[in-house]
Parts: C-alpha cells; sequence; structure tokens
C-alpha cells in the first residue's frame, strides 16, 4: 500500500500500485488516442529549412546555430537526431514529439498525485493536459520538439523537488547542482528560458540554509539574468 499525507496533514486514501498504475495507463492512452493524428502531419515550410541546412551546413554548426535571435540548442539536437534517424520520413518526427508528449503527460500525473495524494484528481489534470487542443501547434511541427523536451526537463525537475520536500529524496550538493544544470539546459528549448529561470530562486529559497535564506534567491539571479535572454 502506498500512504501519502496531504500539505494541510490531513489523512488520504491508501492506493495500491495497481491502481495508481491503471489510472495512468488511461490518461497515456487517451492522450495518445486524441492526438494519433498528427502522424500524418507533413514538414512545414520552416521545417524544410531546417531540413535544407541540414544537408549544406556542418553539423557542429548547426547544433549550435541561433534562431530569430534565441539559443535553441535543444531544437536543434532534436532536429539532427531525428534526421539521422529518420531522414526525410516525417512519421518518424511525429512519432518521437508523440513520445514526449505522452512522457510529459506521465510526469504531471504523477506529480498531481504526489501533491495531492487522489488518482482521480491526477487523472482529471493529467487528462485535461493530455488532450488539451492547445498543443496542437506543438504537436504539428516537429520543430518544437525543444519546447516539449525543454518541457519534459522541468517536470521531471518538478517531481524531484517534491520528493525532496516531502523528504523522499535526500537533498544534496551534487543533485541541487544537477538540478541547476538541468534547468539551464531546459533553457535551450525555444520558449522554455523563462519558465527555467523563474525556477532557480524557487528552487534556491527551498534549499538554502536558513542563514542564507534572503541571500540566496539573489544569488540565483546572477544564472536567471542570462538564462532569460536565451
Amino acid at each position: 500500500m502506498i500512504a501519502a499525507g496531504n500539505s494541510d496533514g490531513g489523512s488520504r486514501r491508501n492506493y495500491i500500485p495497481s491502481e495508481r498504475f491503471l489510472a495512468l495507463v488511461v490518461v497515456l492512452l487517451v492522450a495518445a488516442a486524441t492526438w494519433s493524428t498528427v502522424l500524418d502531419v507533413n514538414f512545414d515550410v520552416d521545417e524544410y529549412y531546417f531540413l535544407f541546412l541540414l544537408e549544406v551546413a556542418p553539423k557542429m554548426e548547426f547544433l549550435f546555430r541561433p534562431f530569430v535571435g534565441h539559443i535553441v540548442g535543444l531544437m536543434n539536437a532534436g532536429i539532427w537526431l531525428c534526421h539521422s534517424l529518420f531522414g526525410l520520413d516525417p512519421r518518424g518526427y511525429q512519432v518521437l514529439l508523440l513520445v514526449i508528449h505522452l512522457v510529459n503527460t506521465g510526469l504531471l500525473f504523477r506529480i498531481s498525485f504526489a501533491l495531492w495524494g487522489s488518482i482521480p484528481l491526477a487523472t482529471f489534470v493529467a487528462l485535461v493536459w493530455g488532450v488539451s487542443a492547445s498543443h496542437a501547434g506543438s504537436l504539428e511541427r516537429f520543430a518544437m520538439i525543444g519546447t516539449l523536451t525543454g518541457i519534459a526537463i522541468v517536470l521531471a525537475i518538478l517531481l524531484v523537488l517534491i520528493n525532496m520536500g516531502a523528504g523522499k529524496a535526500s537533498v544534496t550538493k551534487l543533485r541541487v547542482a544537477g538540478i541547476a544544470v538541468a534547468l539551464c539546459v531546459a533553457s535551450l528549448g525555444a520558449g522554455m528560458a523563462l519558465a527555467a529561470a523563474l525556477t532557480l530562486p524557487l528552487m534556491a529559497l527551498a534549499f538554502a540554509p536558513a542563514e542564507r535564506k534572503k541571500l540566496a534567491p539573489l544569488l540565483a539571479m546572477l544564472i536567471v539574468l542570462p538564462v532569460s535572454y536565451l
């Protein structure tokens, strides 16, 4: 049995692992069925441009190439990986996007359950996210792979932070440093820099020693300011 306590100290129902697993599987199946149509999406104009660059530009130059003034290393790396694996077949690109979206949906389910200890509530939150029409702009363009990957990193970090706060994971300097590095990596996904940057002061405030609580967020700004401009 898995027992979880809520934030206000009240009791919550205990769930056996199979209940939570079954709910997660249902959420993922519904999300996959909802977005299965993206598997038939073809390349967009911008994506043909990226594929052209991969053919004519050195690979390392492409990986570090900015896009509309922003550093988008995750996007470039994702496009390069897809091109290496799938060539010019758009279906492979779209399958990978859908898989990342399902990973994100699963992470949100786990985060919701970790916060509230309720399978119905976690299922509802993850389903709303998983099937939301607002994802169409991301799931129908493989160039958004950097953004989806960045979201996955941030969600994974939030889950780790929640487990740390609940005492399920130890707080070590190495782990905190790893989280900071991961946030910087997440910021290399298009549109993810601000999300990653805003998480850093909160992390610093949560895990700083008591005597440095006021100073920690200010020190975190040394990373936040450059990251927010990526």
